[in-house]
């Protein structure tokens, strides 16, 4: 029997950082021990701890039900408290959501920002002029892709169409509308 499909979460914000690393970590355990927190389970602390949202209401803002709404939130104190106690880097990446606006990053500086323009993705970075922008919702589901998990397609909206380009080119498309995206190589097979 094959798993239930997860529905996309709505994520209204995207983290302002990348994750936290602990200061008594040496840097080159970073990579190995750390805790991915997925963006919908940042966004369930972010409404419920930050903005002081009931669950009720935080539930409505991501699109889903109360029950799964708390299990998200209940997966993500325990992803917090983990890290905590074992003294783990955290990390924010990945998951079933989406961006309700197109929000994009930049490669060179590290900024996140969101579009003004929306219908014409951004030409460059609005902090350090940079080209290298890329789109964080493509970002996103190409994370989720290269874990094989239930991915959407940034372009058509299709559940669960993602695949990975066939033989070694590195990449994935939609089976829907045949859209091609390229891979992330900063976040390739975690």
């Amino acid at each position: 029997m094959s798993p239930r499909i997860k529905i996309p979460r709505r994520v209204i914000n995207a983290p302002v950082i990348q994750g936290f690393i602990p200061t008594t970590t040496p840097q080159e355990d970073i990579s190995q021990e750390q805790v991915i927190i997925h963006l919908e389970e940042y966004e369930a602390i972010r409404l419920c701890d930050y903005e002081g949202l009931t669950q009720i209401e935080a539930s409505e803002c991501m699109g889903v039900s109360r029950p799964t709404f708390t299990r998200i939130y209940s997966q993500a104190l325990r992803k917090v408290a983990t890290a905590f106690v074992e003294g783990r880097p955290l990390h924010f990446m990945g998951g079933a959501g989406f961006f309700d606006t197109d929000w994009y990053h930049c490669q060179d500086c590290g900024c996140y920002f969101s579009s003004v323009t929306r219908p014409l993705p951004p030409d460059e970075c609005p902090v350090c002029g940079s080209q290298q922008v890329k789109g964080l919702g493509e970002q996103f589901m190409m994370e989720d892709a290269d874990n094989n998990l239930n991915t959407t397609c940034p372009k058509c909206g299709s559940r669960g169409s993602l695949e990975r380009l066939k033989g070694n080119r590195p990449g994935h498309w939609c089976k829907k509308c045949g859209k091609k995206f390229p891979s992330n190589p900063k976040h390739e097979k975690l």
